[in-house]
């Protein structure tokens, strides 16, 4: 690599091969571990660990360092704002509820009434492809739709269908933000 390869970005496995080095599990827990070091120097282990944990870290060929760098440190200032500890509540009753169901298929004539369809709604128009702080955001800006939705419906009724769809909503929001961080590893401090 020459200097100009500096501000190079891209995944871990593309690092491995434009250093023509293997990309072996050993190589890769190495350095994953070097960034864990280093990243837990500026934030609180846990948000280190839930942002690690997250599906796209846990994809040797595909862990993107700056895009986990950038993680932890939104994250970890959305924690120090206080303004993270509803929605890691409110993140971690859906995760509960969703763990056993898988699909993200739901029906929106069964969601529950109102509740269910604005937060179906709110679902929508969330941004997608967005930085780090916007995706953030839009987190914070969906945990009221998602209070309202528990207060007003009740999620695991009798009628299977409308038992599933209600799922399937609460597994497309647990999938959205499943990028960011394992948000069910962070502590409630």
């Amino acid at each position: 690599m020459c200097s100009s390869d500096l501000n190079w970005r891209g995944t871990l496995g593309d690092l491995f091969g434009a250093a023509q080095v293997g990309g072996g599990d050993e190589l890769y827990e190495f350095v994953l571990a070097r960034l864990r070091a280093t990243l837990a120097e500026e934030a609180a282990v846990d948000v280190v660990d839930a942002v690690l944990a997250a599906p796209r870290g846990q994809v040797p060929a595909n862990a993107d360092l700056v895009w986990a760098a950038a993680r932890v440190r939104g994250l970890e200032d959305l924690v120090n704002s206080g303004a993270f500890t509803p929605i890691r509540i409110a993140f971690r009753r859906a995760a509960g509820l969703v763990k056993e169901h898988r699909s993200t298929d739901y029906d929106v004539a069964l969601l529950g009434g109102e509740a269910g369809v604005a937060l179906h709604e709110a679902l929508l128009e969330m941004p997608h492809g967005a930085d780090i702080a916007t995706q953030l955001q839009a987190l914070a800006d969906l945990r009221p739709f998602v209070d309202r939705y528990f207060e007003a419906v009740l999620v695991m009724c009798e009628d299977a269908d409308s038992r599933s769809s209600r799922l399937g909503l609460l597994r497309s929001i647990v999938e959205r933000f499943a990028g960011l961080a394992d948000f069910t590893r962070l502590s409630g401090d």
